[in-house]
């Protein structure tokens, strides 16, 4: 019982991260990180503010140096919270290999939920497009997370996109 409830807190997580075995939910908060959160809710919106001029600084970064990837985008009228920079790398691209030497670099990366939500075993049987959300498949191979954090320089950043722009013009 006890597994099926800690797996059940942690989104249904099986043994394996992002693999799931079971329907679950997010319910990790304690009474500590409950206060901390209750603070840092005193400096939200600027942290918001200093995200959103890091995200813009690093569009800006990677179309001037006319990156081979695909940028975030944001509707109109509407704001993100930048819990992440993720960018899409070209197609038939080696993600690992930039991962890799991302790495070599002090350069951390992230790849979130490898595996699309339709092909986990706990939603397999639930109905999908005709398509069998062949972009989601698609998007699950090639989209990588960038460092972000309200507290990143531009210094950071040119760093981080002169890397992914050497790395990815390496590779092709």
């Amino acid at each position: 019982f006890y597994k099926i409830a800690y797996s059940s807190h942690l989104h249904g997580m099986g043994k394996i991260k992002y693999e799931y075995d079971r329907i679950g939910m997010n319910a990790r908060i304690d009474t500590i990180q409950a206060a901390i959160l209750l603070e840092k809710l005193k400096i939200f919106k600027s942290e918001l503010l200093k995200r959103d001029e890091i995200a813009k600084y690093y569009i800006e970064k990677f179309l001037s140096l006319k990156t081979n990837i695909r940028l975030p985008k944001i509707l109109k009228n509407t704001n993100s919270s930048w819990a992440q920079f993720t960018i899409q790398l070209p197609l038939n691209f080696n993600r690992e290999k930039f991962q890799s030497l991302m790495k070599e670099k002090n350069i951390p990366t992230a790849i979130y939920y490898p595996i699309p939500i339709h092909s986990q075993v706990p939603y397999k049987n639930f109905p999908i497009s005709p398509d069998n959300l062949i972009n989601t498949l698609e998007l699950s191979n090639r989209v990588i997370s960038l460092p972000m954090h309200p507290y990143l320089s531009k210094t950071n950043v040119d760093y981080i996109s002169n890397t992914v722009d050497e790395i990815i013009r390496s590779l092709i």
